[in-house]
Parts: C-alpha cells; structure tokens; sequence
C-alpha cells in the first residue's frame, strides 16, 4: 500500500476558516437601579468558568466603542 501524500484532510477542516464555527452572540437585559446595575451572565458561559464568591474582576471601559469588559 503506498502512503498518502500532502496534509490530512482532518487537519485542513480544522485550519478552514469557512467551516470554523462563529461565535455565538448572546442577549442580555441589564438590571437599572439607582446606584448600581447588575449584568447577568448567561447559563452557558458561568457553567464554563468557576466563579467563586466574593471574587474580584478587573473592568474596561472603552468610551468610543462603548464597551465595558470584566476579566477574571
């Protein structure tokens, strides 16, 4: 039997930027009260990071594209 040449065809689909999945964007309704507002995390990313309580995040601001950013 003679060896196949060139890439895998498993690492090709891999490396395809047409089939790579796309980030799914999520909605949430942000909760106003007078001196704070609670953003909710959606179920399907807090069950992929282990949140403990009392924890500290650090938070962005960026004015121009008006986007707030938590980081673990």
């Amino acid at each position: 039997m003679g060896e196949e040449k060139g890439i895998p065809k498993d690492i090709l689909n891999e490396l395809d930027v047409k089939k790579q999945e796309k980030e799914e964007q999520q909605i949430v309704t942000a909760t106003v009260e007078g001196h704070q507002v609670k953003l909710p995390v959606p179920a399907s990313i807090r069950l992929e990071i282990d949140f403990v309580k009392g924890q500290k995040l650090k938070v962005f601001h960026d004015k121009e594209k008006k986007q707030i950013i938590y980081k673990l």
